[in-house]
């Protein structure tokens, strides 16, 4: 129990903080557990699913909106085709243009994530997922937002942003280079402003968590780990999550990245002791 507690509070950390998830279960998997892999069946599932019910939570207000948005633009689209009102539809696309705008960048950052997750990502895990590289990708997290950290950006995610950003989130496939810092450092770096490159960076993270539930869906049948205790795990993935959020919230606001980037600039040292002496 007190292991599926400390995947659970991992995994919610991790998964939102700019420190790499996938570095940091990798990093423990090596040390902790001799190399095996910990997280599968209704572990892996849940603990996906806790990740996403917190930033259900905290993004419940947008999510709800685009939900909305969507929703009565496909009522207005049946309008105009079968009952001959286009006006419907001009008004509805009037009054949800915001949403609307904010649904296709989302699908736009998606992409490049889907084709690497597709494609690359069982190519990552064999050749990358040995730990050997844990400390470069961690050092490139920590410039990553050092960089960022002297960005003075103000506009709004636009297409380039979001394609910069999508291309940010299929490179963090790579264990050790996190997802929500990169993704936050490539939008201000762009020159997006902060509060905007932090919410769009956690609704990103929506079709990839969604993804990583589907890929564990095959192996929740044979998983050997009780759903109850499973549960357990993903609780403490999701209060823990959602004081990552808060966190990473907060310091980015405030321009102290830098103090992920420091602890990141320790980790990669030691990991690249550990790799040195062929502890990882």
């Amino acid at each position: 129990m007190i292991r599926i507690v400390l995947l659970g509070i991992i995994q919610g950390l991790t998964e939102f903080l700019p420190v790499s998830s996938s570095g940091h279960l990798l990093l423990f998997e090596k040390l902790f557990w001799n190399g095996a892999a910990q997280s599968s069946g209704w572990l892996n599932l849940l603990l996906h699913g806790g990740t996403l019910v917190a930033v259900c939570i905290l993004y419940r207000k947008t999510l709800w909106g685009l939900f909305v948005a969507a929703a009565k633009g496909i009522a207005s689209l049946f309008v105009a085709l079968f009952g001959k009102n286009k006006r419907a539809v001009r008004e509805c696309a009037s009054r949800y243009h915001g949403e609307y705008a904010k649904i296709g960048l989302l699908a736009v950052a998606s992409v490049p994530a889907a084709v690497v997750g597709i494609f690359a990502e069982d190519w990552v895990e064999r050749t990358l997922g040995n730990g050997k590289v844990l400390w470069l990708c961690f050092m490139v997290t920590a410039i990553l937002l050092l960089v960022s950290d002297r960005t003075r950006g103000q506009g709004k995610i636009g297409f380039w942003t979001a394609v910069g950003m999508g291309i940010g989130q299929a490179f963090a496939v790579l264990p050790g280079l996190s997802r929500s810092g990169t993704t936050i450092a490539m939008a201000l770096i762009l020159g997006a402003g902060r509060e905007e490159s932090t919410e769009f960076s956690f609704l990103m993270s929506i079709p990839v968590i969604l993804g990583g539930i589907v890929f564990a869906l095959p192996q929740a049948a044979g998983g050997d780990t009780g759903v109850g205790v499973a549960v357990v795990g993903m609780v403490a993935a999701a209060v823990f999550g959602i004081v990552a959020l808060k966190a990473v919230q907060k310091l980015t606001l405030g321009k102290k990245n830098y103090l992920f980037a420091i602890y990141l600039l320790v980790l990669s040292a030691v990991c690249a002791i550990l790799s040195a002496y062929n502890i990882l």
